[in-house]
């Protein structure tokens, strides 16, 4: 394997059982600016591409998933400003490498002749924390979209948009709900129920079968009173989701924001809904967090094209110091109002024209 910095990744594989490879052969994009604000400006590093890391489980946690990621320029010094790089590495379970002298203990590690060698050892990983049960959720009553007749009102719907309802039963958990006065809030009138899962979390859940977080519900039909075409699920924190996650982290390559379930649908597998137009930094954190160093996209309706820009800075500037992978934007074609309509030609085309150098498109 030809890596960027070859002598950093056979010390690391000496030191940790696995080092993983992430944006192989990138090289790390750098502006130097003088920091204006002080007496005698002096040149910063301005980082906006990582380029190629070497991910491995953290020391100084209990990571289990590769979640410190290790510059292929971290202790290499910067032959403009002449800082040491040792701020090059992330640790994104709990932010164990923000210290300097977690960075030196780090390099001491890896280095043990180096020049922080004789620091003292790093501490034992804490003890995990003791597991608190998922809040309990209830969907609404209803039947499962593959009990349902040839011809049924949500079948149509749902086939007439171009979906499999089916495939949507089986994969993502779709339900047909004739209405239901109990659930909050209450359904007066036909809806599809669209189950929000998240990756499991709990060791109580030895099965590791996606945490069932909460609902919405679409009418089969738009509404002609102030009723929302979408329900929420009272108390559904919905800016600390992303709906589709667990199929998207099982993904490979680029990763597709959307704003609703219909759009991740007609995506694929790869795509996940910020359930509207903004984001949050909960978002933010869980597309770092579960998509380390993968290309983001970011393709919002055809009336949210300024929304889509404040979505991708959003992203970009919650992992600047992170090594995250490019995050881009995304345009309905002409006639489309959303992902939702278009064709898979369509989504093809659209994904390819944003991402060129993402391998010619995104697959289910």
């Amino acid at each position: 394997m030809t890596v960027r910095n070859a002598m950093l990744f056979n010390r690391l594989r000496q030191v940790f059982p696995e080092v993983r490879v992430m944006n192989q052969g990138d090289a790390m994009v750098v502006v130097h600016r003088p920091e204006w604000d002080e007496p005698c400006p002096r040149l910063k590093a301005d980082i906006s591409i990582w380029g190629e890391s070497y991910p491995v489980n953290c020391p100084f946690c209990n990571d289990t998933r590769h979640r410190l990621l290790i510059s292929h320029k971290w202790a290499v010094s910067d032959p403009v400003t002449g800082d040491d790089n040792l701020h090059l590495c992330k640790c994104f379970n709990e932010s164990c490498t923000n210290t300097r002298k977690r960075q030196q203990q780090l390099h001491a590690m890896v280095f043990p002749v180096g020049k922080w060698a004789q620091l003292e050892p790093p501490p034992e990983p804490p003890a995990p924390p003791e597991p608190s049960p998922p809040a309990f959720v209830d969907l609404p009553n209803g039947t499962p979209l593959q009990q349902l007749k040839a011809g049924h009102a949500a079948r149509r719907y749902l086939e007439g948009r171009g979906f499999d309802p089916d495939a949507l039963s089986r994969e993502r958990g779709l339900q047909f709900c004739p209405g239901d006065m109990e659930s909050r809030p209450a359904l007066y009138e036909w809806r599809i129920v669209i189950p929000v899962y998240m990756p499991a979390k709990s060791v109580l859940n030895p099965t590791k079968t996606p945490d069932l977080v909460g609902w919405m519900a679409r009418a089969l039909e738009d509404l002609s009173d102030n009723r929302p075409k979408y329900l929420t699920m009272a108390g559904m924190r919905k800016s600390e989701t992303l709906y589709g996650l667990p199929l998207a982290v099982k993904t490979k390559g680029p990763v597709v924001v959307v704003e609703g379930p219909a759009d991740v649908w007609k995506v694929g597998n790869n795509a996940v809904a910020i359930i509207g137009k903004t984001i949050s930094a909960a978002q933010c954190a869980l597309l770092h967090r579960h998509f380390p160093g993968r290309p983001v996209i970011v393709w919002l309706d055809s009336d949210a094209e300024e929304d889509a820009a404040v979505v991708r800075d959003a992203i970009r500037a919650a992992g600047l110091a992170a090594g995250v992978g490019r995050v881009l934007l995304a345009h309905c074609p002409p006639g489309r109002k959303d992902p939702g309509e278009c064709t898979p030609n369509e989504i093809q085309r659209t994904l390819r024209r944003a991402s060129p150098s993402a391998g010619g498109g995104v697959g289910k």
